[in-house]
């Protein structure tokens, strides 16, 4: 795991470069592709190619030996910066490739830029003049995906079959069936990956296979249905949110010990420098769409199981319970994620975690999730069964094991930044006096 550097040399008498502020070098290449390299005065960088479809970005530390600049990336995939094949030469104009240029005024490789368009935070596009799109970037995959696996009537014909009794097991349930009715993603419409292979839906609409997927299509309709603009808390109670800048979550992961990325069950999934799911390409956006969709799949399982406890339906409880047992620890992987997130933006992107500290909204939202999520596994907890064979202790004490005490352990040193993050006193009967009201959805 790279470890960012402290500091490097001072760097106060190279010509063209200002010491101890944020100093910017730009590359035109076409007309529609511009790089922009950004170096901090705390020695870290940011480098990004911009054109009208993509960013590619990396990101590290930096070092100068007089007007000698080494880069040294802290991320795998390093969005093609030259300067970390070979050192660069600051000079008055910008960024050169030798150092004769420089001492000549030669053009520059990269010329130096005060523009106010290139001095934003990274996933401000200079070309399109727009923010980096990081709304709910699953809902197109699975409109996809269910052209690609529907492919015959019979197929067809069991999209719906499967739809009505999700719907009606909704409704049975309480609350969720409404939910369903405004988004739903069922099977057909989100893609699978058994083992890492793809697999299309089958059609199989058996209603015991159906029941187990329950939790998944609330899950995946929960997805359907958040975007940067909403989110969901509890069916029936969304927060609005605004919009403003991200960083990938990946960026974080100079914060993770070696040891604790391999335990965490879900990091390699949601936020590894791979991942290119939603949870890491649209930052903190995406970290609480996926707190939002866990803690609602948890949510339904748990209250099913109560209902069926109820009715004296103790087998089909026990289902439901091990369908919560199942995502439960996503509560302290996700707190951490975001912990991280925070602690990071704290550190090295304090323009992101002002903007961060003062998205109210958001603050609401992740207060009520995170609430609401604890109140959930308490509730897991009190779930009684009228024999000896069942309990949520023993269903989830390979889980609490292996991937909920490892989050548990980091989680200590994180939260009182939790608890800043949170607004103190908002709940679900108050929470629209916490709100900002926005104009413009």
């Amino acid at each position: 795991m790279f470890t960012l550097l402290a500091s490097a040399l001072a760097v106060s008498v190279t010509p063209g470069f200002k010491s101890g502020e944020l100093n910017v070098y730009i590359q035109r290449t076409s007309k529609n592709t511009v790089n922009v390299l950004k170096l901090y005065p705390d020695n870290t960088y940011n480098y990004c190619r911009y054109t009208k479809l993509r960013i590619a970005r990396d990101s590290g530390t930096y070092q100068m030996r007089g007007c000698k600049i080494k880069m040294k990336s802290c991320l795998k995939k390093k969005g093609s910066n030259p300067f970390l094949k070979e050192p660069g030469f600051v000079g008055k104009r910008g960024i050169y490739k030798d150092r004769l240029p420089r001492v000549f005024a030669g053009k520059p490789y990269f010329y130096s830029n005060s523009e106010e368009k290139y001095l934003t935070v990274w996933n401000y596009n200079p070309i399109t003049h727009t923010f980096f799109e990081h709304s709910d970037q699953k809902q197109p995959e699975k409109l996809i995906a269910r052209s690609s696996q529907l492919t015959t009537e019979k197929l067809r014909q069991d999209y719906a079959k499967a739809k009505a009794f999700f719907l009606a097991k909704g409704d049975f349930y309480g609350e969720y069936g409404q939910q369903l009715r405004k988004a739903y993603c069922g099977p057909g419409d989100y893609l699978s990956y058994p083992s890492g292979v793809y697999k299309p839906w089958d059609g199989n609409t058996d209603e015991t296979r159906l029941l187990g997927k329950m939790h998944v299509v609330i899950h995946e309709s929960i997805h359907r249905f958040n975007s940067s603009n909403r989110m969901l808390v509890v069916p029936g109670l969304e927060i609005d949110l605004e919009q403003h800048p991200i960083f990938r979550s990946a960026d974080f992961a100079g914060l993770v010990p070696d040891e604790l990325e391999q335990r965490i069950f879900r990091y390699q999934t949601y936020v590894s420098d791979t991942s290119t799911v939603s949870a890491n390409v649209s930052g903190i956006y995406g970290l609480l769409d996926e707190y939002s969709a866990y803690m609602n799949g948890t949510r339904f399982s748990l209250i099913a199981a109560e209902k069926l406890l109820a009715l004296g339906n103790i087998e089909e409880a026990f289902e439901r319970m091990r369908d919560a047992s199942q995502c439960y620890y996503a509560y302290y992987e996700f707190r951490l994620f975001v912990a991280w997130y925070l602690q990071y933006a704290e550190k090295y992107n304090k323009d992101v975690y002002q903007h961060l500290m003062n998205n109210r909204n958001m603050r609401v939202l992740f207060t009520l999730l995170d609430d609401e999520y604890l109140e959930t596994i308490k509730r897991c907890e009190q779930l009684k069964f009228p024999d000896n064979k069942h309990s949520w202790a023993n269903e989830i004490s390979y889980f609490e094991k292996k991937y909920a005490t490892p989050c548990k352990d980091a989680l200590v040193q994180q939260e009182d930044r939790l608890k800043n993050f949170k607004i103190e006193g908002v709940n679900k009967l108050n929470y629209k006096s916490f709100t900002k009201e926005l104009e413009t959805l």
